[in-house]
């Protein structure tokens, strides 16, 4: 465990650093100006929040078919920390619209499936929030994790299906990157920090709870 906080302290630094690069380093936008650098929070963001429910899902996965403890840990928390990204990704997507869009939010397909899936995140923690019922819940979380990937594909690809307000792909995309490579870089150097950082949080935070577990159990067993 003393492993894994100089590491977070480390790579929240450098999450620091890319907030600083993006913005004082990085070029404004010729068409949105200053408002696109908050780009550069968004879209960590609006990755971390459907890969960690993929994550989740895979560890529920897990647990399901080989009733594996830890594993529920593992689902647990990379639902809470992916939640929590989730929730950032669509309040810096309504702070960006409102100056390019004129409005703070619109019903349209990446932002609805977004909001599906911040919804998902929330009832997975809500059936789990208790700790006297979570034992009870596992089956039932795990559920909705899977439901949750199952949701991941439609957002990656609602801009490719539906008309959309939302950009289309401009970092993975045929023909390469839309965008100038000065602000390429510092996208990709914030993405790489956040997303790890947010990593070895919910890592923490499942070694921690397990580990607490394990500690309990085995002092109950030996009162018994």
């Amino acid at each position: 465990m003393k492993t894994f906080r100089p590491l977070i302290f480390f790579f929240l630094f450098l999450s620091a650093v890319g907030s600083y690069l993006a913005i004082f380093i990085a070029p404004p936008d010729k068409l949105q100006g200053d408002a696109q650098r908050i780009m550069y929070i968004h879209v960590p963001s609006a990755w971390i929040g459907p890969s960690f429910i993929i994550i989740s899902a895979i560890a529920s996965v897990i647990y399901i078919t080989k009733k594996r403890n830890w594993a529920d840990y593992f689902a647990w928390s990379f639902a809470k920390v992916g939640a929590v990204f989730t929730f950032i990704a669509l309040a810096t997507g309504s702070i960006w619209g409102r100056p390019i869009w004129g409005v703070w939010w619109v019903w349209e397909a990446r932002l609805t499936t977004t909001l599906i899936l911040f919804l998902i995140y929330i009832a997975y923690i809500l059936s789990g929030i208790e700790k006297s019922t979570r034992e009870k819940t596992k089956r039932l979380r795990a559920t909705i994790s899977i439901i949750g990937a199952a949701n991941v594909p439609l957002i990656w690809f609602s801009v490719k299906i539906w008309r959309t307000l939302h950009q289309e792909f401009s970092i993975i995309r045929k023909g390469g990157p839309s965008i100038s490579p000065e602000m390429l870089k510092v996208l990709l150097f914030n993405i790489s920090v956040i997303f790890i950082s947010a990593v070895l949080l919910a890592v923490y935070d499942a070694v921690k709870n397990y580990s607490k577990n394990l500690s309990q159990a085995h002092q109950q067993m030996k009162q018994l």
